[in-house]
C-alpha cells in the first residue's frame, strides 16, 4: 500500500510524528476523504435515476469506513415513489 501516495502522505506523517498516537493521525487523514465520499454519494442520490455501473462497489467501498448512508437512502425512497 505504500506505493500510494496517499497512503505515504500518511506513513511520512506518521515518522515525522512518533510521539502522536497513530490512530489520531489516520483519522485526521482520512477523515477529510470520507466526508468527500460521502458527499459524492449524497450527490449520486440525488442525481442519478438509475445507478450507474459502479455504483454498487462505490456503495461497498464507503461502507468499509462506516458511513451512515440511511439519510441517502431515504431520500432516493421519497424521490423515486413520488
Amino acid at each position: 500500500m505504500s506505493s500510494y501516495p496517499y497512503f505515504q502522505e500518511i506513513i511520512n506523517e506518521m515518522d515525522a510524528r512518533p510521539e502522536a498516537d497513530p490512530v489520531g493521525i489516520l483519522e485526521e487523514t482520512i477523515s477529510p476523504l470520507v466526508d468527500v465520499c460521502k458527499e459524492i454519494d449524497e450527490w449520486i442520490g440525488q442525481h442519478f435515476k438509475d445507478e450507474p455501473p459502479w455504483y454498487e462497489k462505490f456503495i461497498h467501498q464507503l461502507a468499509r469506513f462506516d458511513i451512515d448512508l440511511s439519510p441517502v437512502w431515504r431520500e432516493a425512497a421519497e424521490h423515486f415513489n413520488s
